[in-house]
């Protein structure tokens, strides 16, 4: 896709310790970067076209007070959006924080939701269990014509419920 690419990273302090060392045509333009209008590139600029222009084209930058708004309004544009888009990062990294945490919250209830579920299914089944043998109990006590009175006090049950046995019973 981009077979003819080429990045080069420049770090010019490190150019601007070493300039001895660095390549004629490199050190030019970074010598432009940093001093514009040093005599190296004025006199770089008599052999380099491409230099030449970029002499040219910053030059006519400078003198055009128009051009130099619309570059510092366009500066401003990009430094604004480069903060819009750190704080929408900041923000994002905040709410996804946020919901991570509610998520782990929203879990851990689950699991307490489903324990307490299992806790009350437990009891409902003992409340059953239970039920069962007080039926069984009025069934016997009913077997040895136990008076309805003494099997109420006994098994804590209504009345209504112990003639309902009975009649099931019957």
């Amino acid at each position: 896709m981009f077979k003819n690419l080429e990045i080069h990273i420049l770090e010019i302090p490190k150019w601007i310790k070493n300039q001895n060392e660095t390549k004629e045509g490199l050190g030019n333009w970074i010598e432009f970067l940093t001093n514009p209008e040093s005599e190296r590139v004025k006199m770089s600029a008599m052999k380099n076209i491409k230099l030449k222009e970029a002499c040219e084209k910053l030059e006519y930058i400078s003198e055009n007070e128009q051009i130099r708004r619309e570059i510092e309004f366009r500066r401003k544009i990009m430094m604004d959006e480069r903060n819009r888009n750190r704080v929408l990062a900041e923000i994002k990294n905040k709410l996804d924080a946020e919901k991570s945490a509610l998520d782990k919250r929203a879990n851990a209830l689950d699991k307490r939701t489903n324990a307490l579920d299992a806790e009350k299914n437990a009891l409902a089944e003992k409340e059953n269990k239970i039920d069962e043998v007080r039926k069984k109990l009025v069934e016997g006590f009913l077997l040895i014509n136990t008076p309805i009175e003494k099997i109420i006090e006994y098994t804590g049950l209504a009345k209504e419920e112990i003639l309902e046995i009975k009649n099931k019973k019957e």
